[in-house]
């Protein structure tokens, strides 16, 4: 959903109708507020119990990493968009081209995580082992 929110923000960049902008941004919002908490209820269950704590504070680190790494990366792109004489939807583009390259990359890698001890083509958070 964010990667499809990614590119209609870059299509209003590029001249769509403002009214695309604010659907992505629904969208985006909509992905992140079903993602977002689920992410840490995920990485719980794939943690041992008393491991629950380290996991769960490690992807806090690495979110805050990611955030800033992304939004320096999204400034360098508007700074260097300036600093060329170029328009900032110039600036504007290659920032969220980065984020879409992120977006496009997690999409690719995600099917290659599995919890640790459970073999397979991939893991079934949603849905109980027991049958």
């Amino acid at each position: 959903m964010l990667t499809i929110a990614i590119i209609g923000i870059m299509a209003t960049l590029a001249g769509a109708p403002l009214a695309i902008s604010y659907l992505a941004w629904f969208a985006a919002g909509v992905g992140m507020g079903i993602a977002y908490p689920t992410a840490y209820l995920v990485i719980m269950q794939g943690a041992a119990a008393a491991d629950a704590g380290a996991a769960v504070s490690s992807e806090q680190v690495a979110e805050r990493l990611a955030l800033a790494l992304g939004g320096g990366l999204g400034g360098v792109c508007v700074a260097l968009a300036l600093a060329l004489h170029a328009s900032l939807t110039t600036g504007l583009a290659g920032a969220f081209g980065l984020a879409l390259l992120a977006a496009v990359a997690s999409v690719t890698l995600a099917p290659r995580l599995r919890p640790a001890g459970r073999p397979g083509p991939g893991p079934r958070f949603w849905m109980s082992d027991s049958r």
